[in-house]
């Protein structure tokens, strides 16, 4: 199960995600949790907007970065979360997060 910046959009982050991680099914289900970090702004994403082909393959990130700028997420939200497991990778220059988690 995935859930794409999602929690940024919210209005209770934690109990979504409680209730996220109660829909798996068991140990070795995985829900994988995508949101942008606080290096994603507008104004890096344009730093790496060098020429036209750059352009094209970071202008997604540009439309994520001005929808979600300023409603980050927290990793404090995954903090306390019982009988779960929790591992995190970074990508596009840290500015997105991809989490995962699973029951113990």
């Amino acid at each position: 199960m995935s859930a794409t910046s999602l929690l940024s959009v919210v209005d209770n982050k934690k109990e979504t995600l409680i209730k996220l991680i109660s829909l798996l099914k068991d140990e070795k289900s995985t829900l994988i949790i995508i949101e942008p970090t606080e290096k994603m702004t507008k104004k890096r994403v344009r730093e790496l907007m060098v020429d036209l082909k750059s352009f094209w393959f970071y202008k997604g990130l540009l439309l994520w970065a001005n929808a979600r700028e300023r409603k980050l997420v927290s990793k404090d939200l995954f903090n306390d979360l019982a009988g779960t497991n929790i591992s995190y990778k970074y990508y596009l220059d840290d500015m997105v997060c991809v989490s995962y988690l699973q029951k113990i």
